[in-house]
């Protein structure tokens, strides 16, 4: 600053100026110098204190990306999958039937042939049969013909385990009294529904609640309860020999919830019944095929 100032009153004296103008001129810079160190050391001295107080930035700790955890098990369809999923006729095991049902629908093999598979409400489980004969029916001795010659017995004589028949006037009668139930209790049987299928045979879709059963104690401990379901079984009447053989078809533990839910894709199932004769055999249960 001293430098700064004489080089100044040098300029003044070579263009002539007083000594009292250089005396102004020394104070007047001096007093402006002084004034701009002043404001310097101040702003230095902010900025240092801003500085000073200034933080490094703090990044935020890494998050770790977890990918989803993959069940082992798929999400089951949409009700509008199941709904439009492709549908193809299904034979039901060896009986002489077939139903169109959903590609999806699997048959299980046991003791009880079981066709299973996804409806909007949940799964579904149709049982299919065919009755059977439990014991001999009771028959007479043959009468005598000549010296120790039996009578010939009709080679279609009911042996254990061969399919109930039935005549048609019994045919006639199940369906009657069918009908009946549903007249005198309606609360309890919901539908008695009759109809032909081709060559001859006849259907006949019965549907009835099943009361709750209350849990009990035994001997042996304690009964569970049963809910309210629904019994529902269509049974086909297929002409076989001048009689008629039974055909079951039952969904197994139906709840009322779901028989509401899905009435109406399940009666699509029961309307698209067919009955095929080529594939009725002369004797034996069907159902062993």
């Amino acid at each position: 600053l001293f430098l700064a100032r004489q080089s100044l009153l040098r300029n003044n004296i070579k263009r002539g100026k007083t000594p009292a103008a250089n005396t102004r001129l020394t104070r007047t810079t001096g007093a402006t110098m002084n004034r701009t160190i002043v404001m310097t050391v101040l702003t230095s001295a902010i900025w240092t204190a801003a500085g000073c107080d200034d933080k490094p930035a703090q990044l935020p700790p890494p998050t770790t990306q977890t990918s989803p955890s993959r069940s082992s098990t798929p999400a089951p369809p949409t009700t509008q999958a199941i709904l439009a999923a492709r549908r193809s006729p299904r034979q039901l095991g060896g009986l002489p039937l077939e139903v169109t049902v959903p590609d999806t629908w699997k048959f299980t093999r046991g003791e009880i042939p079981l066709l299973k598979g996804l409806a909007p409400g949940g799964e579904i489980t149709i049982r299919f049969s065919e009755p059977r004969r439990a014991s001999p029916l009771p028959t007479p001795p043959p009468p005598l013909v000549g010296v120790g010659v039996p009578t010939p017995t009709p080679a279609d004589t009911p042996e254990p385990g061969d399919p109930v028949s039935y005549s048609k006037d019994q045919v006639d009668a199940i369906i009657s009294n069918a009908r009946d139930q549903l007249t005198r209790d309606p609360h309890r049987y919901l539908s008695a529904d009759v109809r032909s299928l081709e060559n001859g045979a006849r259907v006949l879709d019965r549907v009835h609640i099943e009361p709750a059963i209350a849990a009990s104690q035994d001997a042996q401990g304690a009964l569970p309860g049963i809910p309210e379901g629904i019994n529902w079984t269509v049974t086909v009447y297929a002409p076989f020999k001048q009689r008629f053989r039974a055909f079951e078809l039952s969904f197994v533990d139906l709840s009322h919830q779901q028989f509401t839910a899905d009435s109406g894709f399940l009666h699509e199932i029961v309307a698209s019944l067919r009955y095929d004769p080529v594939l009725m055999k002369d004797t034996g249960s069907l159902i062993d095929r």
